[in-house]
């Protein structure tokens, strides 16, 4: 996997610190169902070796009537 950029690292660093660990996509979306959270939630995962990959991605449940192998 392609590594960060040392300048792209820097620019991450000198952004502003967010004392939480993000929005609560449950609260953000109420709408939606649990799958299209989860799915979402694993979407933007930043960093690229936690991230959901695009076959995972496919074989999600909230996917699970739109994928044909």
């Amino acid at each position: 996997m392609k590594q960060i950029p040392e300048e792209s690292k820097k620019l991450i660093r000198n952004l502003p610190k967010n004392k939480k660990n993000g929005k609560d996509f449950n609260k953000l979306f109420s709408f939606a169902p649990p799958d299209a959270i989860d799915l979402l939630k694993k979407l933007l995962t930043f960093n690229p070796d936690k991230r959901i990959t695009v076959t995972q991605a496919l074989a999600h449940p909230y996917l699970a009537d739109l994928h044909l192998e």
